[in-house]
């Protein structure tokens, strides 16, 4: 029947959906997110007062040498 293009219904019940490079694209795009938060985290908590990140500095409270 293939050849006249006629499609048995439910062919393709028995396919699985597999891993292609999109997948694999978008698990190294979560995974490259995920690091950058963590490093941006790290970063705001170290220039932060008391090691919070989301506490906000005091005015007039960043002396330059």
């Amino acid at each position: 029947m293939s050849q006249f293009g006629m499609q048995l219904p439910g062919g393709q019940a028995g396919r699985r959906a597999s891993m292609n490079v999109f997948t694999g694209l978008l698990f190294l795009a979560l995974a490259a997110m995920i690091a950058a938060s963590i490093v941006a985290y790290r970063a705001a908590a170290s220039v932060s007062p008391d090691g919070k990140p989301w506490t906000l500095q005091q005015p007039g409270s960043i002396t330059l040498p």
